[in-house]
């Protein structure tokens, strides 16, 4: 089931639903975002995976500022009207499963 994005005020929700654990829980996610490149990124200062109360809640929530942001750094760079396009994928004691596939539609920046 892909990710679930959503705009709230001037924030990007990002939210999934666990996959089966086969009986291994899950300690942690990968959670990447798709930049204007093309290319699937980690934003951990927000979405981190690995921490706890995000892995529990199944989501996270980020400034839309760190997705539009055009400074030289910039990560992700996303324009004007671009779909923000999410993947997860969960990480137990036997490793990293298949990611989700990317959503389709949800938040536009």
């Amino acid at each position: 089931m892909p990710a679930v994005t959503e705009l709230i005020g001037s924030n990007v929700k990002i939210s999934w639903s666990a996959p089966a654990s086969n009986g291994a829980p899950i300690l942690s996610y990968v959670i990447e975002i798709l930049d204007s490149l093309g290319e699937y990124l980690l934003e951990a200062t927000y979405c981190d995976g690995a921490d706890t109360a995000t892995r529990d809640a199944g989501e996270c929530t980020m400034p839309l500022s760190i997705l539009t942001d055009t400074d030289v750094e910039a990560r992700f760079r996303l324009s004007r009207g671009d779909l923000v396009v999410v993947r997860v994928a969960a990480t137990n004691q036997l490793g990293t499963g298949e990611y989700s596939d990317p959503n389709t539609v949800g938040a536009h920046v």
